[in-house]
């Protein structure tokens, strides 16, 4: 982040992201103090921004990085989008900024990725952050699309859901009903979680209307 443009950055880090999922503990300490160190210099945040995106169309072309390729991929790559535990800990309200313009590649990693429980698993936890809240309503739609028997039937999930669907209906329930395709994906989460006798979403679900 301190390096200019013709300092080529990518030099640095491009070796350590070929890594891939053969290197995964370098890959993830390496993007861990890569967020640590970004997301506490507002003054580098176009610098951040830049290179952040760098580094993801460089994971989408990388066959290292491939899911289908390799089953821990996943792990680098909820750390790459900034979701993973220890690195979604650190984003703070005040920089819900540097996500709202991040939009476009969250978008594409969820539409890709998100029919990967663990993937989905860390998503959920992501999005109820303070400063991923521009990605909330959105996440309804992509989270529904890519719920399969597998996302229903996993355990973190069960505890997660519920959560961040009583969450997302208290703070933006107007705007929900208002956009049409929120509220069925609303819906489809809520009667899905249900339908597996989730105790936590067949309560929210006699709580609230959704008639």
């Amino acid at each position: 982040m301190e390096l200019k443009p013709v300092e080529c950055p990518k030099g640095f880090w491009k070796p350590i992201l070929n890594l891939g999922a053969t290197g995964k503990y370098w890959v993830e300490n390496f993007l861990l103090h890569w967020f640590y160190y970004g997301l506490q210099k507002r003054d580098k945040s176009n610098i951040f921004l830049t290179e952040w995106n760098f580094m993801i169309e460089y994971a989408f072309s990388s066959p290292q990085w491939d899911l289908e390729k390799s089953f821990r991929a996943r792990e680098i790559w909820c750390s790459l989008i900034g979701v993973s535990f220890r690195i979604r800990n650190l984003w703070a309200a005040e920089q819900r900024y540097l996500i709202k313009q991040m939009y476009n590649q969250y978008e594409r990693w969820a539409k890709k990725y998100l029919n990967r429980t663990f993937c989905s698993s860390e998503f959920i936890s992501f999005i109820q952050m303070p400063g991923a809240e521009y990605l909330a309503l959105d996440g309804l739609i992509w989270l529904d699309e890519a719920a399969t028997d597998e996302f229903w039937n996993n355990q973190e999930i069960q505890k997660k859901l519920p959560q961040f669907l009583e969450m997302v209906w208290i703070s933006y329930q107007s705007r929900i009903r208002q956009k049409k395709d929120y509220f069925e994906s609303f819906k489809n989460l809520l009667k899905g979680l249900a339908e597996t006798q989730n105790p936590y979403a067949m309560e929210l679900q006699d709580r609230i209307s959704i008639g």
